[in-house]
């Protein structure tokens, strides 16, 4: 990973300007925060630094514990020259997105949280603006030409290794990031902490429920997104050793 272990970053995107390339994130409940980056984009050129806190919309509510929320920051260049920065929070009507403006342009500029919300009929998401819907398309072609390769070599492994045996059930998914993988119960952080033993770092057991508590023990997010394939071929071997082994172990506790 890039940000230190002990922050709480999520929702990273790159930005570049005057031929410089930063990274910005969520820092947690601390704010949108920017970061330039190295020319190999894996590691700090600079000191982290904080645009803005979503707070100063005015219409952020707390949610998970008491949390206001600072997500899905993007940019975006109107044709008038302003730089604006999308985010994404909880509302009194549910999980809205809004703006946040720079005075002069940059990153380095004070930046103004809009009062509006971005209005969508039902709870919204993280958001970017294309100029019209071919540049979406084209975006998401180019999305599924790294992407798809990587989502194929992981269900290939699993219906390979695992299938056969009964071991665990996914869902193969048409887009998006991850893949859900369900094995048995009480088996989800063994076979994460039996990947870390083995080399591979996987996203948390039970990631995808509520503050990382899974009451079966049983769901993984395999976010293939990052590794290349032959990387993530080797990555699943391992993991499906590893669910094999948690399987059997359980069948011998009786």
């Amino acid at each position: 990973t890039i940000t230190p272990e002990d922050v709480d970053a999520i929702d990273a995107t790159l930005y570049e300007e005057d031929g410089t390339t930063y990274m910005v994130y969520s820092h947690g409940t601390e704010g949108i925060y920017t970061v330039e980056l190295n020319d190999a984009w894996d590691a700090y050129a600079g000191e982290p630094f904080k645009l803005f806190d979503v707070s100063g919309c005015g219409w952020a509510t707390e949610a998970f514990g008491g949390m206001v929320l600072n997500d899905g920051p993007c940019f975006y260049e109107t044709d008038s020259g302003k730089l604006i920065c999308l985010f994404s929070t909880m509302s009194d009507n549910g999980y809205k997105m809004g703006y946040a403006v720079s005075s002069d342009g940059t990153l380095n500029g004070e930046w103004t949280c809009s009062t509006e919300q971005i209005q969508t009929e039902t709870d919204g998401g993280h958001c970017m603006i294309f100029k019209d819907f071919d540049g979406i398309k084209a975006q998401m072609r180019r999305h599924m030409e790294i992407i798809k390769p990587k989502f194929d070599m992981v269900i290939k492994m699993l219906n390979s290794e695992l299938k056969p045996l009964g071991i665990g059930s996914w869902h193969e998914p048409k887009g998006g990031y991850f893949i859900s993988f369900d094995g048995p119960a009480n088996t989800a952080k063994r076979i994460v902490s039996l990947c870390k033993d083995g080399g591979v770092v996987l996203t948390g057991a039970g990631a995808s429920y509520p503050y990382g508590k899974d009451p079966e023990d049983k769901n993984i997010r395999i976010a293939p997104t990052y590794p290349s394939v032959d990387e993530l071929e080797k990555a699943m071997e391992l993991f499906c050793i590893a669910a094999k082994i948690a399987a059997a172990e359980k069948l011998l506790e009786g």
